[in-house]
């Protein structure tokens, strides 16, 4: 599953203490395009574009206070982005037995993930396809509404004939993720204790050694190519 939120923009920004239509109901609030005036909607689609839970609050409402209502039959992986990161929820998820899968920011640590989840999180994308069409080509998203019963019914249509829409955005995951172990060569790998530093002061800490390459089931020479600092940040971390 794939979940995010988009902003309603009823009006204006710099108009929104002249709307009387939406008074009490529309707020203020902001998203990564900046401050809006409105509402959020919140979306869990599948890997065919398909609606699985949606929900619709004011402007100023955290994304991540519906979700566990969007998520509440749901099993398996979800991908988000890094506005859903918080640990009491991943954890709540986690034991219902859905796994938020996200991104995570620059002051957090490296962790590493499996190859499946990196591949479906980097097509988390697909999702804001999916607004972009409810917005500008089903034109979810307007200024001209003159009351709040025609607005939601304009929504809610919206969302009908989105459901009724034969080609929606889908992504294909069927790629093949199993590894040749033919052609895995057999590394060298050595580690060594050290309990002193250089100033010859006590300073417990291994150092672990890896050959260029090494010889694969066929014979051949397979050389070893990885990028240093990610991998420092890891190990720094293990």
């Amino acid at each position: 599953y794939f979940m995010d939120t988009t902003a309603i923009k009823i009006c204006h920004n710099k108009r929104r203490y002249r709307n009387k239509t939406f008074a009490g109901l529309a707020k203020q609030g902001k998203s990564s395009m900046g401050f809006f005036y409105g509402f959020k909607l919140h979306l869990v689609i599948n890997e065919k574009g398909e609606f699985i839970a949606l929900k619709m609050t004011k402007g100023n409402v955290d994304d991540r206070v519906p979700v566990l209502d969007l998520t509440r039959d749901l099993t398996g992986f979800i991908y988000a982005d890094k506005g859903y990161i918080k640990q009491n929820l991943f954890i709540n998820l986690y034991e219902r037995g859905l796994k938020m899968v996200h991104g995570i920011k620059k002051n957090m640590p490296n962790k590493l993930m499996d190859l499946n989840e990196k591949i479906l999180l980097r097509k988390r994308n697909i999702i804001e396809t999916v607004f972009d069409y409810l917005k500008n080509k089903m034109n979810l998203e307007h200024t001209r509404h003159r009351s709040p019963i025609n607005a939601f019914v304009h929504i809610l249509s919206t969302f009908i004939s989105y459901c009724f829409k034969k080609n929606k955005p889908s992504i294909n995951y069927g790629f093949d993720l199993s590894l040749n172990y033919a052609l895995i060569p057999n590394w060298g790998i050595f580690t060594a204790l050290h309990t002193f530093g250089r100033d010859l002061k006590r300073n417990v800490h291994i150092h672990l050694s890896v050959t260029c390459g090494g010889i694969n089931s066929k014979g051949k020479w397979q050389k070893l190519f990885f990028s240093v600092e990610p991998i420092k940040k890891m190990w720094r971390h293990i």
